[in-house]
């Protein structure tokens, strides 16, 4: 199982570890850790969160750093634990 890991770059969107722009979809885990939601503003929080929920496969996770909180309603990212910084989609 393959994964996506968010990374600092320049461009319009962010990137994963081997390169690729932040389109695909179906991805299980997505690790977007103490990058988006602790250093960019609050509109391209917000923006990117539902970037990632959109491609996240259903029932699949996303980590983000552990002082971090996701900047908007969840929608269908459910918190696996109420202290935990890992999110699940909802099934389809």
């Amino acid at each position: 199982m393959g994964y996506l890991a968010i990374t600092r770059c320049p461009g319009r969107y962010p990137r994963h570890r081997n390169g690729g722009k932040l389109r695909q979809r179906g991805r299980k885990p997505v690790l977007c850790r103490n990058l988006v939601f602790t250093y960019f503003a609050p509109g391209l929080q917000e923006a990117l969160q539902r970037a990632i929920a959109a491609r996240l496969a259903p029932g699949g996770y996303l980590a983000i750093g552990a002082h971090e909180r996701l900047p908007a309603e969840a929608g269908d990212l459910v918190p696996l634990a109420p202290k935990l910084p890992i999110y699940r989609k909802a099934p389809a």
